[in-house]
């Protein structure tokens, strides 16, 4: 079992090891103002938020917020912006056909992105890993060598394990969506016969932006042999065992009620404490067949 290694010095990036350094978004940008618009009052639901940063968080300002960033641990250079163009291209064709896709549970990435389609998504996939890579660096951890490779472009991913999904939970009617974007845990998971104190094999988490949800796994080898496909066939979480359930909002309190209601549906279905719930998401990772 290969363990991945520390994150020692704090004062350079995580990628490339230079010590200009800047907060990259942990919740993105262009998602918040596509949602909750650019600045926010203590009422925007965008401050649900507050409630899985910190425990006593204070509200959020604005999209610009140091509260809606990674800590500074990533160079501020151009090498990473065709991640963000084809991920902004990627949510922004997903929000807009959202209703159709749906119903299909289908991403056609030749609709998304022409004939350029798998340069397109593989880029998508890189702009995942740089997330994975900030939230590892702000843990203490470091990417393996293989996920730096194919960030730049040096090799195929072998060590990035990533499911998209729909989580169609709604106020009623299916089309009557919650939009909403929640940063799941950040999980380090030691899988190997060795528990000792900082020995880490495996780390996992999620992100979901308006019912659409990516799912990954970081974990030497876990995506090797795997191949891109151009149809992403989406995972439906079924969520038939919450039906007739109801979640009260309380009106003086309504972040931190939006926040819990939120909480219990992308976890769902894995219950328990939280820790537990985190083990059963990764050997869910650990264990799904991937279809595309």
């Amino acid at each position: 079992m290969t363990y991945l290694n520390l994150h020692k010095d704090k004062s350079k990036c995580w990628w490339c090891g230079s010590t200009d350094l800047t907060g990259e978004h942990k919740y993105k940008k262009t998602e918040l103002e596509m949602l909750y618009g650019k600045v926010y009052g203590k009422n925007n639901l965008v401050n649900h938020i507050k409630y899985k940063t910190e425990s006593n968080g204070k509200n959020i300002e604005s999209s610009a917020s140091d509260r809606v960033k990674f800590e500074k641990n990533i160079c501020n250079n151009t090498r990473s912006q065709k991640f963000d163009v084809a991920y902004d291209k990627f949510i922004d064709y997903y929000y807009q056909n959202r209703i159709q896709i749906t119903e299909s549970h289908v991403i056609d990435l030749e609709d998304v992105f022409g004939s350029a389609w798998e340069e397109g998504y593989l880029n998508v996939k890189r702009y995942i890993g740089k997330h994975v890579g900030c939230r590892l660096a702000e843990n203490g951890l470091l990417p393996s060598k293989n996920l730096i490779g194919f960030l730049n472009n040096e090799n195929e991913n072998h060590d990035l394990k990533i499911l998209f999904q729909l989580k169609l939970y709604s106020f009623g009617q299916l089309h009557d969506s919650i939009d909403s974007i929640f940063l799941g845990p950040a999980n380090p998971i030691n899988n190997s016969i060795f528990k000792l104190k900082d020995l880490v094999t495996s780390f996992s988490g999620w992100y979901s932006i308006a019912n659409l949800t990516w799912n990954y796994l970081h974990e030497i080898g876990i995506s090797k042999g795997s191949a891109n496909t151009k149809l992403i066939n989406l995972q439906v979480v079924d969520y038939t065992g919450l039906d007739g359930i109801s979640f009260q909002i309380e009106e003086d309190s309504l972040m931190k009620s939006w926040s819990q209601m939120l909480d219990k549906l992308e976890y769902h279905p894995f219950n328990g404490e939280e820790r537990q719930r985190d083990i059963e998401h990764y050997r869910f990772l650990k264990n799904v067949k991937i279809e595309h």
